[in-house]
């Protein structure tokens, strides 16, 4: 991918877009390749950078962890979530008895 021809550049990047597109690149190489492409959007060649953005674009329609749930799905789950935090959240007059049992035993000396 940092060869000195522009042409191979982006023919390189071409070709692992058509393999991006045909979901043949296993998930362990495509986040070093994720790393490449962003370092080739920087690159002197417009051809090269253009190709990047089109294999850029190409990994993020393809990416096999992309949320299939709708927006309503989403929400749904969000909120139900919330909830569980809640529950699982001590109250606020369970936290303040806390803290006043802990100054208190801060105050009374340790004797055994």
């Amino acid at each position: 991918m940092c060869n000195g021809s522009t042409c191979l550049r982006s023919t390189f990047m071409q070709v692992w877009a058509k393999l991006c597109q045909h979901k043949t690149i296993p998930l362990n190489r495509q986040h070093r390749l994720l790393r490449l492409v962003i370092g080739r959007l920087q690159d002197r060649s417009s051809t090269v950078r253009k190709q990047a953005v089109q294999l850029l674009t190409a990994l993020l329609q393809c990416n096999p962890f992309t949320a299939s749930m709708t927006v309503d799905d989403l929400r749904q789950q969000l909120q139900k979530e919330t909830e569980e935090l809640k529950r699982l959240m001590p109250d606020e007059e369970e936290e303040a008895e806390r803290e006043r049992w802990e100054l208190v035993a801060r105050r009374v000396p340790v004797r055994i």
